[in-house]
């Protein structure tokens, strides 16, 4: 009778697992052969993600897949060694949650609500072909938006001439994918 409540949490864990997607240090590990970790934190949020701080392990996806086509054709824009942002754009929305992610890795969550957010992204983007990714999990009733680009932080001042991707909410769940080329 002592280990019915680890098999709950078990039962528990397995189901939320299904659910989302996993995370170590904020890269998206869907298709993991048999792993184990030592001294990491676990997390998991309300739309099922698990996600896994281990500060000694560095994680890269290999041989990932490029057969996705993107919704916009590409364009060349700023140099990679610009300072490149991801920032959002709150126009009263509410209930909206979604996932960024920058070339396959996953940068953060945006919410109706929560302050402007400003992420650097200088880590993320590469020269050549990039994409980027909004996944709705959550669809937002207003308006809820982002902006990808290299920008010019002078003067306490964020200033991005000409963004590589404006995103808008549609309303529905979905994912929206954008490509663009650094030289």
């Amino acid at each position: 009778m002592a280990g019915w409540p680890w098999l709950l949490m078990t039962r528990v864990l397995v189901g939320t697992a299904l659910a989302g997607s996993v995370y170590i240090n904020n890269v998206r590990v869907d298709e993991l052969p048999a792993i184990s970790l030592q001294n990491v934190s676990v997390r998991i949020d309300a739309q099922g993600d698990i996600y896994i701080d281990a500060p000694n392990y560095k994680v890269q996806v290999v041989g990932q897949s490029t057969a996705a086509a993107a919704t916009s054709s590409p364009h060349a824009v700023a140099a990679a060694s610009q300072v490149w942002y991801l920032v959002s754009e709150d126009d009263g929305s509410s209930s909206g949650i979604v996932d960024v992610y920058v070339n396959d890795r996953y940068v953060r969550r945006l919410e109706s609500g929560q302050a402007q957010v400003l992420v650097d992204l200088s880590n993320y983007v590469q020269h050549g072909a990039n994409k980027v990714q909004f996944v709705v999990r959550t669809a937002p009733s207003g308006r809820l938006g982002a902006y990808v680009g290299a920008g010019d932080p002078s003067a306490g001042n964020l200033h991005i001439d000409n963004p590589a991707v404006s995103w808008r909410s549609t309303g529905a769940q979905m994912v929206q994918e954008y490509s663009f080329s650094v030289p």
